[in-house]
């Protein structure tokens, strides 16, 4: 049985330079904690961000939930000398969390190999994608999981004095991570191909089978991806970006059709989908 049940709530991260979340407005923040402990039926939540003083700020709003916080810093477009310093605070602010009471779970990092510069050619995720699928594939990889662990040889021996509690990372096939120095195996594990035709209109019969897949492994905690895609707002006469969103509530733009009032969440600006029910009561079953 899973011991964390969790949801990844972004804070806002910023691939190519551009924002995943171009509005932060901390009272949401805290609301959205509160539903995804009570409504969702979470016990833990993997918050991830650009921006240190934006995950701290919802760690502790999930912190007052009861949630175990995995607080993971994700910088994007960044060189391993301008990363480590942002992980050595990130650690800080963990552990000061840590120290209030909270569970905490430091997340050093995700998927650096395609996030950070320095990896792959090119200096943006933009640039870098096409790598991967070109002819030049192997050569773009070569020596790619070699640096990988060597940093993060460097920031776990960075962030072990600064935090007392367990360290993790999320990783992508592309890093081949050494796991030695971690407590916890970090991975982002997508579905592809199978589904790959069908995606848009089966995220609820994935999320089923997924989850199921991952009680019978026996791991220890999913945070299902994602709570919302905030840059990808429900508009229901198109362009409707909320169809390339993995979140399982809906962002409403000022057009969405939805007034305040009638909302599911009223006051909120997202309305829940399908998948938020179907989540709300796997966690929910295996709560009890």
């Amino acid at each position: 049985m899973l011991r964390g049940k969790g949801i990844h709530y972004d804070t806002g991260t910023f691939p190519n330079g551009d924002s995943s979340r171009p509005v932060f407005d901390s009272r949401d923040a805290e609301r959205d904690m509160r539903v995804i402990a009570k409504d969702l039926h979470c016990t833990a939540v993997r918050i991830t961000g650009g921006d240190p003083d934006r995950i701290e700020t919802t760690a502790r709003y999930a912190a007052q939930e009861g949630l175990e916080v995995w607080f993971s810093p994700f910088p994007c477009e960044l060189t391993n000398a301008e990363m480590l310093p942002l992980f050595a605070d990130c650690a800080e602010r963990a552990e000061r969390l840590r120290r209030d009471g909270a569970e905490a779970v430091l997340v050093a990092g995700c998927e650096l190999s395609l996030f950070a510069r320095g990896y792959l050619p090119g200096d943006t995720f933009e640039e870098r994608v096409p790598a991967l699928a070109g002819p030049g594939r192997e050569a773009a990889l070569q020596g790619v999981p070699a640096k990988v662990n060597a940093f993060l040889g460097e920031v776990v021996d960075t962030v072990r004095p600064l935090f007392a509690g367990r360290v993790s990372y999320a990783s992508c096939p592309l890093d081949d991570v050494d796991w030695t120095p971690f407590d916890v195996v970090g991975l982002d594990a997508f579905r592809g191909l199978r589904n790959a035709a069908t995606y848009r209109d089966e995220q609820v019969r994935y999320l089923d089978d997924l989850m199921t897949v991952f009680e019978e492994e026996g791991v220890d905690s999913v945070f299902w991806f994602s709570f919302a895609g905030f840059a990808t707002p429900h508009r229901p006469s198109g362009p409707d970006e909320d169809l390339a969103s993995y979140g399982i509530v809906k962002i409403l733009d000022e057009h969405s059709g939805h007034p305040a009032d009638t909302r599911t969440y009223p006051g909120m600006p997202w309305e829940p989908k399908e998948a938020f029910f179907a989540l709300a009561n796997r966690y929910g079953r295996l709560t009890k």
